[in-house]
């Protein structure tokens, strides 16, 4: 996107009180980028390292051009930056923290598809580590894998030191010719790597992390198997930064999921809740039922659509809907394409038809699973956030303070989604 006059001046003006703050302060800063797992990983890596030094990190997105610009300051990267209260209140802060900036390290979370747009950044925060976290092609509309490459390669050759996920072999062609590189996951050739991932119905994990002869365990807040890979991630970047390792875990407990991912939540009749609806793509789909299916039974799996598949759209519901039959009960399916493809290629991967249940809309199914939802269930929704909002479904089984916990329950989301469901009810049948 082409950018005004008013937006490239902003623009070096905040790049220049980062460089005054690198200059006088020297922060190291830990850039993490990828495909998927950014976000986790990033606050997995924050919250490790603060046992050894002051940090900053930003828990907002910022994937656009000056979100991460914005994010070193603790400023939102969506801030209105033509508004009095940005000039009166927002600029004399920038400026105070280029002075006297409190922080020895900072963690960014950078989109992997803007790194070039980034590239005057980086050439001043000059990474002590970049950390990536996968490389895949999930939307039809993302950048092309060799793309990506390139513009990974382009933040790797200001970094001082690289850790990869193993798990993504692709990642390997990445970082192949730096001269400092770890790598961390679940594959055997990682350095740090995940050995255990267990998971009890009492919503704690166990993970076992593996470092040469050492072997760390991490009790954590947190589900799923890919906790454990950030938190080895975490442990992989705390350890190269020469911090404390038992710290690092003690802080790690203390990590609860972000909203929208993974996040456990108390439900009605004795249920447990798993909010991942934050978004979804094939390999979160993938994933999320993989955690799904180490719950005892039973075990519902709500799924919204994918949105942004274009023309892959069928194959990739289809082959979901497969993986559902392998990991859950009962399939609650919403939106045109999970009705569509998810649906029939559950039943025809072994479901019965009285085991999946198809609604045009996620509040539509939230009545009906409150109704039905056994003692003692284990849920699991996800689904894509636009016109899909499968969190809606999940409400109505939430019980006490845990509803705050669940995604996109602000008055903002709560407008929004009431003016969609009212779109929706009075469209027009075809």
């Amino acid at each position: 996107m082409k950018q005004t006059l008013y937006e490239r001046l902003l623009r070096r003006f905040l790049i220049s009180c980062i460089r005054r703050v690198m200059r006088k302060q020297s922060p190291r800063v830990i850039v993490v980028t990828g495909s998927l797992g950014k976000t986790s990983t990033r606050a997995a890596v924050a919250r490790a390292i603060s046992g050894s030094w002051p940090v900053f990190t930003r828990s907002l997105k910022s994937n656009f051009d000056r979100g991460p610009l914005m994010a070193f300051f603790g400023l939102r990267p969506n801030k209105n930056i033509r508004g009095r209260r940005f000039w009166v209140e927002d600029v004399p802060r920038i400026l105070r923290l280029s002075k006297k900036y409190p922080y020895e390290l900072v963690v960014l979370e950078i989109s992997e598809i803007s790194l070039t747009n980034q590239l005057d950044l980086i050439e001043v925060l000059q990474p002590t580590i970049s950390v990536l976290t996968s490389l895949a092609k999930v939307h039809a509309s993302d950048h092309a894998e060799d793309d990506i490459t390139l513009q990974m390669q382009s933040l790797i050759e200001h970094s001082e030191s690289v850790i990869y996920n193993a798990d993504f072999s692709s990642l390997k062609v990445v970082v192949d010719n730096h001269p400092r590189v770890k790598s961390y996951g679940s594959a055997r050739t990682a350095d740090y790597r995940l050995i255990v991932a267990g998971v009890g119905i009492d919503q704690l994990s166990n993970f076992v992390i593996r470092h040469g002869m050492q072997e760390w365990d991490v009790p954590s807040n947190q589900i799923g198997q890919h906790s454990g890979v950030a938190y080895s991630a975490a442990l992989a970047v705390t350890d190269v930064l020469g911090g404390d390792i038992p710290d690092a875990i003690a802080e790690l407990k203390l990590l609860y999921p972000v909203r929208g991912r993974l996040n456990p939540l108390r439900g009605i009749r004795k249920s447990l809740i798993i909010d991942d609806c934050y978004n979804a793509n094939a390999i979160s789909m993938g994933a999320a039922l993989d955690t799904l299916a180490r719950f005892p039974a039973p075990r519902i799996a709500v799924l919204g659509s994918m949105n942004e598949l274009g023309d892959h759209s069928p194959r990739e519901h289809r082959a979901v809907g497969r993986r559902v039959a392998q990991s859950a009960d009962v399939l609650i399916a919403i939106g045109e394409d999970s009705t569509r493809y998810l649906a029939p290629a559950a039943i025809q991967a072994g479901m019965k038809s009285d085991q999946v249940h198809t609604f045009e809309s996620a509040r539509a199914a939230g009545a009906y699973l409150k109704r039905h939802v056994a003692v003692s269930s284990t849920v699991m929704g996800k689904g894509s956030q636009d016109g899909v909002y499968t969190e809606e479904a999940l409400l109505p089984l939430v019980v006490g303070r845990d509803k705050r916990r669940l995604i996109r329950q602000t008055a903002f989301w709560r407008a929004k989604k009431d003016r969609f469901y009212a779109n929706l009810q009075t469209r027009p049948t075809e």
